[in-house]
């Protein structure tokens, strides 16, 4: 609630400290995208900082970074930012409604944000998503022989 905010994200990841952003993405929907997707290059850019520190100096424990409502601000740059944040020791948390949010942008999104994520929790089983789909993505750990 301040009309000159100073966030510096790679303090914030560095320092094991909690930035907590409200977008109104209801009642302001265009700005609150675009401040999503400014805030989503802003840690990019952090964690590319990151993955420069000695092993030693990287979140520990892990940062996490949680993205409700991530469909309104997902673009095509988040892939890469998957592939790094797990090196970076920095843990991507989005939630997006449907595996559609991803596959709006490429399936080929959808795959790297699956692929670079263990865990993944599902919370509605509609027509659009079956049990089966989630499980066919689980590791082998939890197949049955």
């Amino acid at each position: 609630s301040t009309y000159n905010p100073d966030i510096k994200l790679f303090d914030i990841i560095t320092k094991n400290k909690i930035l907590w952003v409200k977008l109104p993405t209801l009642g302001k929907t265009e700005a609150a995208n675009a401040f999503g997707k400014i805030l989503v290059s802003d840690l990019r850019t952090a964690v590319s900082w990151v993955l420069k520190l000695p092993e030693a100096q990287k979140p520990n424990p892990l940062f996490i970074a949680s993205m409700d409502e991530a469909g309104s601000y997902v673009n095509d740059s988040w892939g890469r930012l998957f592939e790094q944040a797990r090196s970076a020791r920095i843990v991507m948390m989005p939630a997006v409604q449907t595996n559609a949010n991803y596959s709006k942008v490429s399936d080929e999104l959808l795959s790297i944000v699956e692929g670079n994520t263990w865990n993944k929790i599902y919370f509605k089983d509609k027509p659009y998503f079956k049990a089966e789909a989630g499980a066919q993505k689980a590791p082998e750990v939890f197949k049955e022989e």
